[in-house]
């Protein structure tokens, strides 16, 4: 038997054997209730699993949905915008700003690279930001934020 393929880059990814055979079970109408049970069983798990107390939601959206709904959610036209940018999803993060409105600058990172804290922290000391957009897991190169120390330097954490 050969041994299964195994892909090191961030998607697609290979599927243990039980989420492949649950795939292959019948559909269940996203209507119906027994959707509404599972989505209710996900959010408890969820909260269980985070440590969470308030609601939960899941967002059913591409991650370009997901960065769309967290600018809808908290951008206003005409708002200073930071963009700290490791890769391309960064970088669509401040697109969707600027189609909202927004008056983005960016602190871009070298491709491969994290976001550098203390240059994060000398920025928003020269510039008033309204809101600053950063990716933890920037997909395009797999590269991770250090969003605690990134949250210190905004001086939030």
């Amino acid at each position: 038997m050969q041994a299964p393929r195994q892909l090191r880059i961030p998607g697609p990814t290979p599927l243990p054997p039980e989420v492949l055979a649950s795939l292959g079970r019948p559909m269940i109408s996203h209507r119906g209730d027994d959707f509404h049970r599972l989505l209710l069983s996900i959010e408890g798990r969820v909260q269980e699993i985070l440590g969470l107390t308030g609601e939960v939601m899941a967002l059913t959206a591409s991650g370009t949905g997901g960065l769309e709904a967290a600018v809808a959610n908290t951008v206003q036209p005409g708002d200073r915008v930071l963009s700290v940018s490791i890769g391309h999803f960064g970088e669509r993060f401040a697109e969707i700003a600027e189609r909202f409105g927004a008056t983005v600058d960016y602190l871009r990172s070298p491709v491969g690279s994290p976001a550098d804290p203390s240059a994060l922290a000398q920025q928003v000391a020269r510039e008033p930001y309204d809101v600053v957009l950063l990716t933890h897991c920037e997909t395009s190169t797999g590269v991770l934020n250090d969003v605690p120390a990134l949250s210190r330097a905004l001086g939030s954490g």
